[in-house]
């Protein structure tokens, strides 16, 4: 039989994972947005396309700003892409934890029958 603690726990972890799906959800929507964001209002950081273009316009000078700014976009995406998959990481903890406490569940549910059967007899 559980403690009071360890129901506590369970709860606590299936809130948990009842929120994930919404919070990777808007985690993930307001990446997306703040690419598009930049994609449009900052180019220089997240399109390697642009910054090209200004290259070869002239409007970068410096040769540091220029290796800065041909590089930034290329780390800006990296950052992006690091961040979503630790986002799509958190699904997959969160479905793992989905399995354990289905595993619990069943184990509390078998434990309660085998008392109600000792009971009985």
């Amino acid at each position: 039989m559980l403690t009071e603690k360890e129901i506590q726990f369970l709860n606590r972890r299936r809130l948990f994972i009842s929120t994930w799906k919404t919070v990777a959800g808007i985690l993930l929507s307001g990446l997306g947005l703040l690419l598009i964001g930049l994609f449009f209002n900052s180019p220089y950081l997240v399109n390697p396309a642009a910054v090209a273009r200004a290259l070869q316009e002239g409007s970068l000078a410096a040769p540091t700003v220029n290796l800065a700014a041909l590089i930034l976009p290329i780390v800006v995406l990296l950052l992006f892409s690091v961040i979503i998959i630790f986002i799509l990481f958190g699904y997959s903890i969160i479905s793992r934890e989905k399995q354990y406490l289905s595993m619990i569940e069943k184990i509390i549910k078998t434990s309660n029958n085998d008392d109600a059967n000792r009971v009985q007899t």
